[in-house]
């Protein structure tokens, strides 16, 4: 059987998303452990921060890791590839925030360590302690900063009328009430990925549900969606699976011949 070199999103693809407790099937447990038998190399794809991740793919026994949105790489533990944002789309970023007094921070290096000198901004992503630590600087000022891996940006960002696009960065609200916004090249990470292991491309396949999953799906020789998408995803993908809850990665894998 031809090896493939599968890729997962993990919020609402590995997991069951928040409508349903955000729990990690049984099924798509033994799953995973199925295909590492029958020799596929498995590796999440992520926007989540390093810490995240590595805490992910230790409870579902991936060994490999895509994070912070495709610009850092992790295989057996061992990092091969780290770079920060764009800085010119961050650069106007920051600018659209100072300009109409969005609250936001920034962290670099890929840790969970946050800066701000917005009170209410720290007070929720406090409450909120899985997104990481914040710190009060009453002097900070985000254009001080150069390789920034990770933003988090006030949800007044919404308020006003919009003149810039992103192309390389995306901004995503995952269960709170503030965005995180990470890269969006998870194929490009991916790719390095098999340009370090020297694998054939074509062999590439990927599982997502979100919106930072279209570039991925879309770039991919085998883009999965799960059945819980955004119908976004599913309009690029080529093959819609089952939902995460209801054995959608197990029943593509054996759709296919994986298992």
């Amino acid at each position: 059987m031809e090896k493939k070199y599968i890729f997962f999103d993990v919020d609402g693809t590995i997991t069951t998303g928040v409508e349903y407790g955000n729990e990690i099937p049984e099924d798509t447990l033994q799953t995973i452990k199925d295909l590492k038998a029958k020799g596929h190399f498995l590796s999440l794809a992520t926007g989540r921060p390093y810490f995240h991740a590595k805490m992910m793919a230790e409870r579902v026994g991936i060994d490999n890791i895509v994070c912070n949105g495709g610009y850092s790489i992790y295989l057996k533990g061992k990092q091969i590839f780290q770079k920060g944002m764009d800085e010119v789309e961050l650069d106007r970023l920051i600018n659209e925030c100072e300009d109409h007094n969005i609250p936001y921070a920034i962290s670099v290096e890929g840790e969970d360590h946050f800066v701000t000198n917005n009170e209410a901004l720290k007070k929720q992503v406090d409450d909120y302690e899985f997104w990481g630590v914040m710190e009060l600087n009453p002097t900070f000022d985000g254009r001080d900063y150069k390789q920034i891996t990770r933003m988090i940006v006030d949800d007044s960002y919404w308020n006003y009328e919009h003149n810039e696009e992103y192309n390389k960065i995306i901004l995503m609200r995952y269960y709170a009430p503030f965005m995180i916004v990470e890269p969006d090249d998870k194929i490009g990470g991916i790719h390095e990925v098999m340009d370090y292991l020297n694998a054939p491309k074509e062999d590439i396949v990927t599982f997502g549900d979100g919106h930072n999953d279209i570039k991925m799906l879309e770039a991919s020789p085998l883009g999965i969606a799960m059945g819980n998408a955004v119908d976004e995803l599913k309009e690029v993908a080529d093959y819609i699976t089952s939902g995460s809850n209801e054995s959608g990665i197990r029943n593509a894998c054996k759709h296919f011949g994986w298992l």
